[in-house]
């Protein structure tokens, strides 16, 4: 059971664990690093065949790739065959916001990002081990602040929920989204999906008659309303807001938006022409493994750009997932140790005497201070870091106790 008090809008939480309930703790904490060993694994081989295929793929685009010749019109004995294309965007939407009071003309996409100011819950954990008996003592500390976020926040699981209530996520008249123009081209061929790739935004400037805080406009009324509109908005700092505080703080609810559209107005695109369109090159090629080039980035760059480009982001990519990997790895040999360190802990309990961790011997000393890295495929390195703790676990303990710890 858990003892709870508060002071200070602060709620601490103490629970007691018991020894039996430590090894339990630290059996499912194995239960868990072995998952973890073997999704690192998975992730590992997965990755190294992902960034040699995508090499593979864009080794032999560069070698088949052709030039768009125009960008008005389509080469029809083009189709199927993988394009670079290189020329301005076309039919691009106009889009309308706030009633229609906030209008943005001709872009690829708008993109709206909405928050409300809300209370959020903070957890600070700090666990003792008891003196006596064995067990653990754990004091929860939750904290309340207010700010801006940009999704709902359900504060009915806040500990001290009674005076820390959020607006319910169907009360936000606004969420965060993007509209793409449904019907924008590069030159003569039509975009689809590929649209959904451009990024770079630039915020919409809100029209100068809008009401402003530093008009000293003022605002009323329950937060958040149920619409938004011109008369229940101020503009302040290249946002609306629903309210405008001058000395305490928002009141919860309150809500600011911000509205971006797209920058670019060329772009270039490697992809196999389609039907006036864009897909995939590549897909039923055995060599490539079934990946694609089908790649947009924003400006006019040439074939050889391009590909230079992803192959950069393969490279970052394959190291990126091969640091989550080992980082896998890392949390998974923590598990086990957690679970030797609560073996030893019953060695010692039923009358036998507890040592730390051996000095490392000749053999695995490279797994303490290594001076080359142990050979062969990557889970030899989770073998040879974990072989301290096998030695650590194997360590004679008086007779009778659990035998199930030393394995």
């Amino acid at each position: 059971p858990a003892a709870m008090y508060s002071r200070d809008d602060r709620v601490t939480e103490v629970t007691h664990q018991s020894f039996l309930g430590k090894m339990g703790g630290a059996c499912c904490g194995l239960l868990v690093g072995l998952m973890l060993y073997a999704g690192a694994g998975a992730l590992i081989w997965w990755n190294e065949g992902r960034a040699v295929f995508t090499d593979r793929a864009i080794h032999a685009g560069l070698a088949s790739v052709v030039e768009s010749p125009s960008c008005d019109v389509l080469d029809a004995t083009l189709e199927g065959r993988l394009v670079h294309v290189s020329c301005p965007l076309g039919r691009l939407d106009n889009y309308s916001f706030i009633g229609g009071a906030l209008r943005v003309e001709t872009a690829a996409f708008v993109r709206v990002d909405a928050e409300m100011y809300q209370w959020e819950e903070m957890t600070r954990s700090e666990t003792t081990k008891d003196s006596v008996g064995g067990g653990s003592t754990t004091r929860k500390t939750y904290s309340y602040s207010t700010g801006w976020l940009g999704s709902s926040v359900d504060s009915a699981h806040f500990k001290k929920s009674s005076n820390h209530r959020n607006p319910p996520a169907s009360a936000w008249p606004l969420t965060s989204h993007t509209q793409y123009s449904a019907d924008a081209q590069l030159g003569a061929y039509r975009l689809g999906a590929l649209v959904q790739k451009l990024q770079n935004a630039e915020p919409v400037p809100i029209p100068l008659n809008w009401p402003t805080a530093s008009d000293g406009a003022q605002l009323s009324g329950p937060q958040p309303p149920s619409t938004l509109s011109r008369e229940n908005t101020i503009s302040a700092e290249g946002k609306l807001y629903t309210a405008w505080p001058q000395q305490s703080n928002f009141p919860i609810g309150s809500m600011r938006v911000q509205f971006s559209r797209a920058t670019a107005t060329e772009a270039s695109v490697l992809a196999a022409q389609s039907r006036g369109g864009f897909v995939g090159w590549g897909a039923n090629d055995k060599v490539r493994k079934g990946y694609e080039v089908m790649q947009l980035f924003e400006g006019s760059l040439t074939a050889s750009e391009m590909f230079e480009k992803m192959a950069d982001d393969n490279a970052s990519l394959t190291w990126t997932l091969a640091g989550a990997g080992v980082g896998l790895l890392a949390v998974a040999a923590l598990s086990a140790y957690a679970y030797v360190a609560a073996c030893r802990s019953a060695k010692g309990r039923l009358g036998g005497s507890t040592h730390g961790p051996p000095t490392p011997n000749t053999t695995y000393g490279s797994s303490w201070a290594p001076s080359a890295p142990p050979q062969g495929p990557p889970p030899s390195y989770f073998l040879a870091a974990a072989q301290p703790f096998g030695d650590y676990a194997a360590q004679p303990g008086p007779p009778g106790y659990n035998a199930a710890c030393a394995h």
